[in-house]
């Protein structure tokens, strides 16, 4: 009796500890890469190649499926779940006879920033950019993966670094992709190596380098920098710290410091002080623990890359195995709730497969790694939940669309400028007087139908993703426009 009884309070302290560390469903996404990129290209490391959807479920990897076969970057996922952006090469490889190989006639290819569902249907194009390869502000080759960085807030906004490293900050309406928007250029003696944003786009984790001295620090500012200078605006962690990212509500930046990156730092950032203390903290050690899994081999570590979930603080992701920065052993993708010592290894790949010294490139004859960088992650908190994002306390917070750099509405043509349609979840009459209109959908059904008095906001969130006819009367002026309702 008394062993039921001291049983019985051990699961209630247990579950008072837990809280709420139960396991997650949901979907990650990481770029699987491998190093030589190709034969010839040694000693640099671009985490370039496919890109791989993970469906998650209880903690546990049930599936892992290639969404894009051609050659991709730094793959982000939209607040909902639903979409990926990354950067698309254009010029390709092909595996041949052991190696990675340039494909003959691809070289002129363009490149774009792209978006996909997040099944890798429908890419689209929204912009040309120039292939970020090597770069005068590089001063170590393997550094070159910083070339090509983006990130996706909550909304239709993509933020991304044009390549090739050229400081100026970008964003682009996934909705009306001619909205490409300068948001700074941040050119000067430092550069951003690396960015992330918070959800709301107002905060910036960022690694930085002073091309002056050498010296990598770590960076949180708010976003966008005041008069385009990182080091008015830059908050710094303790002590000189690599890969500073924050986290979706901006409350925390996950950073390293110093070493071979085998333990994550964890600090809590208090705005209204501009501060930031130690919080937490794990180990690739601790990683093996939680997962179940050997990272790293025996007597080596390593991680590089840093990238929090899109919806929730408690996870994190790392790129796991590397040997001292240099990926001669390849990386797997992890993800790890510090709050609640869990973690998931995405990718699972086997990168421990070779004997070579530590610390410098691959022999030349080597055959490619096998490699994932951290990628993104975005938690399933069930129906009605999709634009929430999880605080450290497991407390679900709402998150609306948001358009930080200032509010902009789109036009739905030249012939109707008293009509216009905002950020695809409503229309606005933008002229006093009487007003009616109808949505007729592509199988000629009126889904809506509205009458009133302008100026107004008509909302049409009901709208399920495909093209409408808007039949409209303004002001005695009949127009038939079409408007396209994304996903």
């Amino acid at each position: 009796m008394r062993l039921c009884t001291i049983a019985a309070a051990s699961a209630l302290v247990c579950a008072f500890l837990c809280g709420n560390c139960r396991a997650i469903n949901g979907i990650g996404v990481y770029c699987h890469w491998w190093n030589p990129y190709e034969i010839n290209d040694y000693g640099t490391a671009f985490p370039r190649g496919t890109i791989v959807k993970a469906t998650i479920q209880n903690n546990k990897v049930i599936s892992r499926d290639t969404v894009f076969k051609q050659i991709a970057e730094y793959p982000v996922l939209s607040f909902d779940g639903k979409r990926i952006a990354f950067f698309r090469w254009g010029r390709q490889v092909q595996f041949s006879g052991g190696y990675y190989r340039y494909v003959v006639g691809t070289t002129s290819n363009l490149n774009y920033l792209s978006v996909m569902n997040i099944d890798g249907s429908n890419v689209q194009n929204l912009v040309q950019v120039a292939d970020p390869g090597p770069s005068a502000f590089l001063k170590h080759d393997h550094w070159a993966e910083g070339n090509a960085v983006l990130d996706w807030p909550a909304g239709d906004w993509i933020y991304y670094e044009k390549p090739t490293k050229t400081s100026e900050i970008w964003r682009i309406n996934v909705r009306v992709p001619s909205r490409n928007e300068l948001v700074g250029n941040y050119g000067s003696s430092d550069y951003m190596r690396r960015w992330t944003l918070s959800i709301d786009a107002k905060y910036a984790g960022t690694q930085l380098e002073n091309m002056q001295v050498g010296m990598v620090f770590g960076g949180a500012s708010a976003f966008p920098l005041v008069n385009n200078a990182i080091r008015q605006t830059t908050r710094v962690a303790a002590g000189t710290g690599c890969n500073m990212s924050v986290s979706c509500g901006g409350n925390f930046i996950g950073q390293y410091n110093g070493g071979s990156h085998e333990d994550i730092f964890i600090y809590k950032w208090n705005h209204s002080t501009n501060t930031m203390s130690n919080y937490s903290s794990n180990s690739i050690i601790n990683l093996q623990s939680w997962t179940g899994d050997t990272l790293v081999m025996p007597g080596y570590g390593g991680a590089d890359l840093i990238r929090w979930a899109v919806n929730s603080e408690k996870w994190v992701m790392r790129q796991i195995g590397w040997c001292w920065q240099d990926p001669e052993y390849g990386s797997n993708s992890v993800a790890v709730n510090w709050k609640d010592k869990q973690a998931i290894n995405m990718s699972h790949t086997h990168p421990y497969t070779r004997e070579s010294s530590c610390g410098v490139n691959p022999p030349r004859r080597t055959p490619p790694t096998d490699c994932a960088e951290p990628g993104d992650l975005w938690i399933d908190f069930g129906a009605g939940n999709e634009n929430k994002w999880e605080d450290e306390n497991g407390t679900l917070l709402a998150q609306a669309p948001i358009d930080p750099v200032s509010i902009i509405s789109e036009p739905i043509s030249t012939s109707a400028p008293s009509m216009r349609v905002l950020n695809g979840t409503c229309l606005s009459i933008a002229v006093r007087g009487a007003y009616g209109l109808s949505i007729v959908n592509a199988q000629g059904e009126m889904v809506l139908s509205r009458q009133g008095h302008g100026p107004a906001i008509v909302d049409v969130p009901s709208l399920k993703p495909g093209a409408y006819l808007v039949r409209a009367r303004v002001q005695g002026r009949d127009f038939n426009e079409t408007i396209m309702k994304m996903q």
